[in-house]
């Protein structure tokens, strides 16, 4: 004690490791500011701080509630007057009933935070901390409501995100002073409208709740900069945020919001909306004045016109307009020379690719289901596109224009009128994805050789030729579809897939025994699979499990209750029943199996 020491590891030791040698450190009137304890790993151990101008005490893995409370109020005597910060980081207890620190901090303690632990119990633990501005405990398994927190007058930041919190908001309408407030991921429910009178709010993070009714709780926050109200189930129109002129961010996807995009016309800061899964209606037009707009998803409403209000926005790098009822050309894009994502597919837009001609920027592009028109040849100079899909379009011509396209991973142009040979992609070395189904394309598979990371091929349904010779280093092949095309000879350039799990050979020319067929162990279905054999005699092959075709299903959501085969939407394999996995898809790809 009586020194100016700021740091305990020049000792040779750290609190935070454990020194279960020591069990008295006094390490009073010295220079810390920041100390890391470990309860855990010195469970003896008793320190004096006080007369330090201590601002900040971290305390690590934290287990046992009864075991902290008397290791924090017994053996660490705190300097009262100066703390202002406590984090505690990697605990795991129940904290109901629990005092972490003595009641002398109430007052003093200004932020509360828990770091990459995981707690249970309710908020009761913090509602006589009436001087706390910021409290942080995401992540963790706290239930009840907000009405521990009712009276804690002073907070100015709030985060709750990923817990099991119920109840309303009617709780937190006297917390004025709010700036930020995160409850993402919880079980809220109720409405909007107790937020009302919190106008000095920045910062909202309602997503992924059970709110209902309008936006009328938020038509007083102009100073509101960041707003995310995605995934409940809010109705009305956006016109309460016709007063929320700062805002620069706004996610409000899957809801069932109505009305126009005009509200818009005044928030000259706006630089991300997304407003996916609503039911908007009317045209792009409220947009013209947002010229930093960055990101812009308004996928699956009911919008229409043309795309002539983007002309203006320059600064567009991510503009997603799937399923709904846009027409006219690609022309008015072509301001937006910094694209990086375009998915416009499912609409009914038409012309020619060309206006694209110029977007060296492109890596994602869903252009299908549309009536674009003409070839690909205007394509010829991009090589920074990862993604592409075109398919259920008119294009017509040859792939040659694809060919500069050496990171292109995805490639699905199903269902148009193209001709020509394959060997015309041969540089797409990278390529995992391709749908060529339903063209009129001709020649032989050679040129499909250098796709060695290719495990989706589909070509059904051209006019292919000659043998299967030039598949037999295609490993990594998992689906493979050449039904209706005019193949032959035999089917050993299939003998090294080994991790086929779906085939389909319907309609075509090729011979040989069944034999080949039941090397193929992951195989799940088997269409076509029937060859005659030297003798003249027909075997087929059938899965060990005959399966029954599985329709793609859409049930909303995987989280409460786990997917079964072909449902969805899942994101990761947690959510699905034992032994399926998630596809994640970024549109209307086929998914395997179904």
């Amino acid at each position: 004690s009586g020194n100016a020491l700021d740091d305990v590891q020049g000792f040779g030791f750290n609190l935070a490791h454990g020194i279960p040698s020591i069990i008295e450190l006094d390490l009073s009137r010295n220079n810390f500011r920041q100390f890391v304890i470990s309860p855990k790993r010195s469970p003896h151990l008793r320190i004096n701080l006080r007369g330090n101008p201590l601002s900040r005490v971290d305390f690590l893995t934290l287990v046992d509630g009864a075991a902290t409370k008397t290791y924090l109020h017994e053996r660490i005597l705190f300097p009262m007057n100066t703390i202002k910060e406590t984090r505690f980081r990697g605990c795991n207890h129940n904290i109901d009933g629990m005092v972490p620190l003595p009641p002398a901090f109430d007052g003093v303690i200004s932020v509360y935070a828990y770091e990459f632990s995981v707690l249970k119990g309710s908020l009761k633990l913090w509602q006589t901390m009436h001087s706390l501005k910021t409290l942080n405990l995401q992540r963790s398994k706290l239930t009840g409501t907000f009405e521990p927190l009712s009276k804690l007058t002073k907070l100015t930041s709030l985060d709750l995100t990923d817990n099991r919190i119920s109840g309303s908001f009617k709780w937190l309408h006297k917390l004025v002073a709010l700036e930020s407030l995160r409850v993402e991921l919880n079980s809220l429910s109720g409405t909007l409208d107790p937020l009302s009178e919190l106008t000095k709010m920045r910062y909202l993070n309602t997503a992924r709740n059970k709110l209902t009714g309008s936006l009328h709780g938020l038509r007083r926050m102009q100073r509101l900069k960041y707003l995310d109200i995605s995934s409940n189930a809010l109705n009305g129109t956006l016109v309460p945020l016709s007063a929320t002129t700062s805002l620069h961010t706004l996610h409000a996807s899957d809801n069932d919001l109505k009305g126009t995009l005009n509200v818009f016309r005044k928030h000259s800061s706006l630089q991300e909306i997304v407003l996916s899964n609503n039911k908007l209606v009317g045209t792009l037009d409220g947009l013209k004045q947002l010229k930093v707009l960055r990101h812009l998803d308004v996928r699956f409403n009911y919008l229409n016109g043309t795309l002539e209000p983007l002309t203006s926005l320059s600064f567009l790098s991510s503009l997603m307009l799937t399923r709904n009822n846009f027409t006219g050309t690609l022309d008015w894009l072509k301001h937006s020379a910094g694209l990086i994502t375009l998915y416009a597919d499912i609409n009914h837009l038409s012309g020619t690719m060309d206006p694209l001609g110029g977007f060296k920027s492109l890596e994602y592009v869903n252009l299908g289901f549309n009536d674009l028109t003409g070839t690909l040849d205007g394509l010829i100079i991009h090589t920074s596109i990862k993604r592409l899909y075109l398919s259920s379009n008119r294009f017509n011509g040859t792939l040659r224009g694809l060919s500069n396209m050496v990171r292109l991973k995805v490639l699905n142009v199903a269902k148009n009128q193209l001709i020509g040979p394959l060997h015309e992609i041969r540089p797409l070395k990278l390529l995992q994805v391709l749908d060529l189904r339903d063209n009129k394309l001709v020649g032989n598979l050679e040129g499909l050789e250098t796709m060695s990371m290719l495990s989706y091929f589909d070509a059904a349904n051209n006019r292919l030729t000659g043998t299967l010779d030039g598949l037999k280093l295609l490993t990594s092949m998992s689906i493979l579809d050449l039904s209706g095309n005019h193949l032959s000879r035999t089917l050993d350039g299939l003998l090294q897939m080994t991790s086929l799990t779906l085939l389909s050979l319907n309609e075509t020319n090729l011979t040989g025994t069944a034999d080949i067929f039941a090397r193929f162990k992951q195989l799940q279905s088997c269409q076509g699979c029937c060859a005659v054999d030297d003798g003249g005699v027909l075997r087929c092959f059938t899965v060990r499990e005959e399966t029954k075709p599985f329709l793609v299903n859409v049930v909303g959501g995987c989280k409460a209750n786990l997917c079964g085969r072909c449902q969805g939407d899942c994101d990761s394999d947690d959510q699905c029943l034992d032994g399926l996995k998630c596809f994640q898809r970024v549109n209307w790809e086929d998914v395997p199996g179904c």
